[in-house]
């Protein structure tokens, strides 16, 4: 009997110790996917829409021979058919933004303009990692869980990056909104085929979803051709050196050009001026709501549009 036990015990420990062998080897076997697609999708050429309600918007992406990478995005409202459209863009000289109330002055970023959920992945040293196979919009994907449990003490983390990359720090880099924004749950569903990352979502600590984007019309390896990544013409190149800058910059241009586009909108109805309105106040309001994810200065161009919006409506 005591011979039975000793072996009943040996056979619980190898058990034990051999799941958790399998398991980190899963866990790891998810990262090392998980990382490969994130990089892939940095440095691949494609076309795709990103899925959103309120605006269209394309994103056209190609690695050149010598290693470098071309972008661009283009964003209108959804609703209108005559709107012109704001355009991030990086080429052989730089990186660029252009508004669509502003449409004559390039924005060009001579320093790192910190991307939309660039900080979610400060924590992936802490982070664990689930995988399972998934289908989404008729596409067989690995959909990778990322998972990193909350804690205050990963605050000064938080802290140090905010200092390092936004100048002044926003208000909402703080303590009392750290818990609210912290990115504890990710999930990627990850094309088996193609590597693409199709969906990715962000939850809080308590289940809140924080932030989702997702392509359509996927297209992968398409040609483009140089021109897409002109700048269009007749633009002034306005160069900033910091994010303090860049913002005082927009809110310029749009304080500048906002009662040309205004008169040039116009004829728009009564009924199209509200709904309008309604869009913009809803973006700003998302922009702040949101502003871990959101670049810093797009959500105080938002807010400068809404404020001439109101004083415009006011006027009438």
């Amino acid at each position: 009997m005591k011979h039975f036990f000793t072996v009943l015990s040996c056979s619980y420990w190898i058990i034990f110790y051999m799941s958790n062998i399998y398991a980190v080897s899963d866990s790891e076997y998810a990262r090392n996917l998980l990382n490969q697609a994130l990089q892939l999708q940095k440095n691949r050429t494609f076309k795709a829409m990103q899925n959103d309600g309120e605006f269209n918007i394309l994103i056209i992406q190609r690695k050149n021979e010598d290693g470098s990478v071309y972008y661009k995005s283009e964003t209108e409202p959804a609703q209108s058919k005559k709107s012109k459209k704001s355009i991030n863009l990086t080429n052989k000289y730089g990186t660029f933004y252009i508004s669509f109330i502003s449409d004559k002055n390039a924005v060009k970023y001579n320093y790192h303009e910190v991307q939309p959920w660039e900080w979610y992945y400060i924590y992936d040293q802490y982070a664990t990692y689930i995988m399972q196979q998934a289908v989404l919009n008729g596409i067989t994907c690995y959909l990778v869980q990322k998972k990193v449990s909350f804690k205050e003490s990963y605050y000064p983390i938080y802290q140090k990056f905010a200092n390092k990359n936004f100048d002044p720090v926003p208000a909402w880099c703080n303590r009392k909104a750290f818990k609210e924004a912290f990115p504890s749950i990710m999930e990627f569903y990850i094309g088996e085929k193609d590597k693409f990352i199709y969906a990715t979502k962000v939850f809080n600590p308590n289940g809140k979803l924080l932030g989702e984007i997702s392509f359509r019309d996927v297209s992968i390896n398409p040609s483009i051709k140089d021109s897409e990544f002109d700048l269009p013409p007749n633009m002034t190149i306005q160069p900033v050196y910091s994010r303090k800058e860049s913002i005082e910059v927009l809110s310029k241009n749009t304080e500048q050009a906002a009662p040309e586009y205004i008169k040039n909108n116009s004829h728009s109805s009564a009924k199209q001026t509200n709904t309008n309105y309604i869009n913009i106040n809803t973006l700003s309001e998302k922009f702040w709501d949101n502003s871990n994810l959101i670049s810093y200065f797009l959500a105080g161009f938002a807010i400068v549009i809404l404020a001439i919006v109101i004083v415009v409506k006011v006027k009438k």
